[in-house]
């Protein structure tokens, strides 16, 4: 009885959703925006370089855990039965 609840709560869709909002919320407010200066030369209205040069920040990704991500990767599934029964009931896409 006890092994059959605890599976249940394994591949339950209650228990994606849970691990899914602990994760998002964790990640918005773990990660860290990385910006890069990225320097051009400005053209005049005839498309001719002028010698003034600009920078701009440029947004590269979020860095997490030493990785940067472009957007929210999702919780990572350890399990591969697990990823299936999810997959299945429509949870992952």
């Amino acid at each position: 009885m006890l092994f059959n609840l605890r599976k249940f709560w394994y591949y339950s869709s209650c228990r994606f959703y849970i691990k899914n909002f602990i994760w998002n919320y964790s990640f918005w407010l773990k990660s860290k925006k990385i910006f890069e200066e990225i320097e051009y030369q400005v053209k005049d209205h005839n498309g001719f370089y002028t010698g003034e040069k600009r920078k701009i920040k440029k947004f590269k990704g979020f860095l997490l855990n030493d990785k940067i991500y472009l957007d929210n990767p999702g919780f990572p599934i350890d399990d591969r039965n697990l990823w299936i029964v999810w997959k299945n009931k429509g949870l992952i896409k």
